[in-house]
């Protein structure tokens, strides 16, 4: 009864190649998510921007009640 081993994943050593190849991957895709997020965010800010623009009018009439 060496190695323990769970039913849900494979619990084992790879050896250290594959081991490389999955942190390289998990680097990948972390980078790409990452400029993706950046590129999300961006965007939103500017939809932001674009649509604070359309409520100055609403706020200017609303602020004597306030």
């Amino acid at each position: 009864m060496g190695e323990a081993y769970c039913s849900a994943c494979v619990c084992h050593r790879w050896s250290s190649s594959v081991e490389r190849r999955v942190k390289a991957l998990k680097k990948l895709e972390y980078e790409a998510i990452k400029q993706l997020r950046v590129n999300y965010y961006v965007e939103l800010h500017a939809l932001d921007m674009k649509y604070q623009e359309l409520f100055v009018p609403l706020d200017q009439q609303v602020e004597p009640f306030t």
